[in-house]
């Protein structure tokens, strides 16, 4: 049961989080079309173990170099979350 439930809190957390990157991507997006101020961004796509890097506007090398790092960290988050609990089992 406490396995279901946190399935559940995680799967929200997650539809959570995708609908504000969502939100960042459609603001960005409508901003740089009403060409009020240039926009940057930076992303990082992981397909499998191979990272895409995107980044476009004056701020997108440092947006990238940004992204980049918080994937990093989140990866090393998730290995020793992972190893941690496969070590207690």
């Amino acid at each position: 049961m406490f396995a279901t439930n946190l399935s559940v809190r995680l799967l929200k957390v997650a539809v959570l989080l995708m609908t504000g990157g969502l939100v960042l991507i459609l603001a960005g997006l409508i901003a740089s079309l009403s060409g009020v101020n240039s926009s940057s961004f930076g992303a990082v796509i992981l397909i499998g173990p191979f990272p895409v890097m995107l980044g476009s506007g004056p701020y997108g090398a440092p947006l990238v170099l940004v992204a980049g790092l918080l994937t990093l960290v989140a990866l090393i988050i998730f290995f020793l979350t992972t190893y941690t609990r496969l070590r207690t089992h």
